[in-house]
């Protein structure tokens, strides 16, 4: 069975750090969506009224941010693609030189 990859965190997903990263937990990406969490006035952040509460201003902050790891993952999974793609070349050229080279013993 295999482990889900969420929830994670997200300090190791975007290039943010405190005071400014608002974004705490990735909970899940998919091709057209990501969902992530913030727990408000969990650390300090420049965001933050002296309340710890969070301004309306910071959500355009927090979507950016929930955009950053959306946007992350996708490039991670074409890169992924790709380096799979070529090891299918690899095996295939693999596959045609073993071929040839068992005729010619033969």
């Amino acid at each position: 069975m295999r482990k889900s990859a969420f929830p994670r965190p997200v300090d190791d997903i975007v290039p943010y750090e405190t005071p400014s990263l608002l974004v705490d937990t990735v909970e899940n990406v998919t091709e057209n969506s990501v969902v992530c969490s913030v727990i408000v006035g969990n650390r300090d952040c420049v965001c933050y009224s002296e309340d710890k509460e969070l301004p309306v201003m910071a959500l355009l902050e927090l979507m950016a941010q929930t955009f950053s790891v959306w946007n992350v993952f996708m490039v991670l999974k074409e890169i992924v693609k790709n380096v799979l793609d070529c090891l299918l070349m690899l095996n295939v050229l693999l596959l045609l030189v073993t071929v040839t080279y068992q005729k010619e013993w033969n």
